[in-house]
C-alpha cells in the first residue's frame, strides 16, 4: 500500500513534473485495488515465460493476428492512456 498525502498546492501551482507523478501514483493504487489476485498472479506467470513464449500463448488464445491497427489521429490518446514514452510508441509501431 503506498501513502497518497493530501494536496498542498494547487494543481495549477505545481509543476508538470510533479503533476504527472502525482497521477501515475493515482493510476498505480488504482489499478492495484481494481485488479484481482488471480489477473495478478496470471501476470505474474506470463513475465516469467519468454518472450516468444508469451507471444505463442497469446496468439493461442487470441487467434493469429496480434496486430493492433490504430488510426493516426488516436495515436496521442492512446500514448497518453496506456502510459507509453515516445521510444516505446515507435518501438510497437514496428
Amino acid at each position: 500500500m503506498q501513502h497518497i498525502a493530501q494536496a498542498e498546492k494547487l494543481s495549477e501551482q505545481v509543476s508538470a513534473r510533479h503533476l504527472r507523478r502525482g497521477t501515475n501514483t493515482i493510476k498505480k493504487v488504482g489499478d492495484t485495488v481494481s485488479s484481482s489476485e488471480v489477473d495478478r498472479h496470471i501476470i505474474k506467470l506470463l513475465r516469467r515465460e519468454s518472450k516468444d513464449e508469451r507471444k505463442r500463448l497469446l496468439t493461442e488464445a487470441l487467434g493469429s493476428d496480434l496486430t493492433l491497427k490504430l488510426p493516426e489521429e488516436e495515436t496521442l490518446s492512446v500514448k497518453e492512456d496506456v502510459g507509453l514514452s515516445w521510444f516505446r510508441l515507435n518501438k510497437l509501431r514496428r
